[in-house]
């Protein structure tokens, strides 16, 4: 039998799907990817829905961007103005420079990514031309190729190349570095990745399949599946095919941050019903989710929020600060998950590692833990209230708000309730803390956000009439609470307010236009901003645009 004309199946037919929304369109065929077989979202129906292509909700659609808006898939951007260079790539430094610069000129790449992806270009460039040197010359055949039959179909999003010499090779783009070959077996995406490229006609039947990663942020390189023919096959079998036929049946549902791109969250029965919650007439650009960090992001600079959302990779912007609250809260969440309140007992001066629970933390940071800690003590939520139930420790609680076409994403500390309130308690720890309760609300954005959360129907659907957001603030020496119910109509209003005039423009915004400042030194993607040194250069910001006049990368 000749392996190389057997087809490579996805396999399973759905007959077992049953979700929990109504769907309407083709539910039998199904468009499986690697991608989608790597997936590792705890949503089944999420995955489900999305390999059923032609398949649609009834009672919802998601709300697209315009083809006027600027494309932020940066990975496409990269792949197209590769692909341009063509294969074997062969042209001289200052050709590729030149090839490069008229693909952007040709290319509506959002101005805010071109440094990126022209860094990503370039090291994709200086992998191929290292492959090359060993394995010679490499000639694309293929890009996403798609095999199968009868509706079930199995695709990478990868480019194909043949080599001269029997090889094939499949490349797959990393953001940051090209992960090394699984010990323990081939990973799922490569497994499908192999056997797909073994089934596809090319310049010449292949003996050899590899599959090689490619890292866009340091032109790292990593051989991930070698093999012949059957090898490839047999890795999908083994490795693939399973995940592929048990995502087609999967219905399972729960909240994630998948739900920001699934074509059912408008009608899906995991998200909690948050009307009204941000406070818009009317949808906005695109579908999408929303949490207190983006719109603290989006406040800081629109450029920021939108290169992080697409994936532009982040330097470690560490500080003690952060990791001083880090190790509270690794501490916290262990303590509250007892269900018993937090004593001096439990913080022992000691000089070596501190447990809690089945929580360690080493000796740095308990040393730094611990005074902020014992503050805590005196006021924590477990000890105030007489018989407090604990419904949540840092878990993310997401809901849909139909009127602006959000996902609303939030993971308060501790969610807990005194008998007659719905209670969400955020823990912060700092050495300059607010002086008052409105200044801890104006300066923490997830006060409003969650007491707007709890009034548009968080309170209600755990079967309260109020709810209560309180913040507590521990500093070596003090801590506070400071409290705001939903009753308080002032409040409200104010929260209502506060959160309306954030998310206004970052519901509309198509330009993600830069706010130089104080915040560009430390910023996580100031490597690939084209206005990094704006602010730092004395030159502020053109009256009315909020973004910096034209400068160099």
């Amino acid at each position: 039998m000749d392996v190389r004309r057997q087809p490579v199946s996805v396999g399973g037919r759905g007959m077992n799907w049953n979700p929990s929304v109504t769907v309407e369109g083709d539910r039998d065929s199904v468009w499986v990817s690697a991608s989608d077989v790597e997936s590792t979202s705890p949503c089944g129906q999420f995955l489900s829905l999305k390999v059923r292509r032609h398949a649609y909700v009834s009672g919802w659609r998601r709300l697209w961007a315009a083809r006027t808006v600027p494309d932020r898939f940066a990975l496409k951007h990269v792949r197209d103005i590769v692909r341009s260079l063509g294969s074997p790539i062969v042209h001289s430094p200052s050709e590729i420079g030149a090839a490069i610069a008229r693909a952007f000129d040709s290319r509506p790449v959002v101005r805010q990514l071109r440094p990126w992806v022209e860094h990503a270009v370039w090291n994709v460039v200086d992998a191929r031309d290292s492959i090359e040197a060993t394995s010679g010359p490499l000639h694309l055949i293929k890009s996403d190729p798609e095999v199968g039959q009868q509706g079930r179909s199995l695709s990478v999003w990868a480019d194909v190349y043949d080599g001269d010499n029997g090889l094939r090779q499949v490349h797959r783009l990393r953001v940051k570095s090209a992960h090394p070959a699984a010990f323990d077996g081939v990973d799922p995406w490569s497994a499908t990745a192999a056997g797909i490229a073994a089934t596809i006609r090319g310049r010449a039947a292949p003996a050899r399949i590899q599959v090689v990663e490619i890292g866009l942020l340091d032109g790292s390189t990593a051989v991930t599946f070698d093999g012949d023919v059957a090898a490839a096959k047999a890795a999908y079998a083994c490795y693939g095919q399973p995940r592929a036929r048990a995502l087609c049946d999967a219905d399972h549902v729960q909240a994630s941050r998948s739900c920001g791109d699934c074509k059912a969250a408008g009608v899906c029965p995991g998200l909690l019903d948050l009307d009204g919650f941000l406070g818009q007439d009317s949808r906005g650009v695109e579908s999408r989710a929303v949490s207190p960090t983006d719109l603290r992001t989006y406040q800081a600079c629109p450029a920021q929020w939108m290169m992080t959302a697409a994936g532009v990779p982040r330097e470690d912007t560490g500080s003690p600060a952060a990791d001083r609250g880090r190790a509270v809260h690794t501490w916290l969440r262990a303590a509250h998950a007892r269900g018993v309140p937090c004593t001096a007992a439990d913080l022992p001066s000691t000089l070596g590692r501190a447990m809690i629970g089945t929580e360690t933390l080493n000796r740095e940071d308990y040393a730094v833990a611990r005074p902020f800690l014992m503050r805590h003590v005196g006021c924590c939520p477990l000890a105030a209230v007489p018989s407090p139930r604990v419904l949540a420790i840092e878990e993310s609680l997401r809901g849909y708000d139909h009127d602006a076409e959000v996902v609303v994403a939030l993971a308060p500390d501790l969610v807990y309730s005194d008998g007659s309130s719905l209670i969400l308690r955020e823990v912060k720890t700092t050495e300059m803390p607010p002086g008052s309760a409105n200044e801890a609300f104006d300066a923490h954005l997830q006060v409003p956000f969650a007491l707007r959360a709890l009034a548009s129907g968080l309170a209600e659907h755990h079967g309260f009439d109020r709810g209560v957001v309180e913040l507590e603030v521990l500093t070596v020496d003090d801590a506070r609470v400071w409290s705001w119910s939903t009753d308080d109509d002032e409040t409200m209003m104010l929260a209502e307010s506060q959160l309306e005039t954030v998310a206004e423009p970052w519901h509309n915004d198509t330009d993600w236009l830069t706010t130089p400042s104080p915040a560009c030194t430390w910023c996580p993607v100031r490597r690939w901003c084209l206005d990094r040194d704006v602010w730092a250069n004395g030159l502020g910001t053109l009256p009315g645009s909020g973004a910096a006049s034209a400068a160099t990368f």
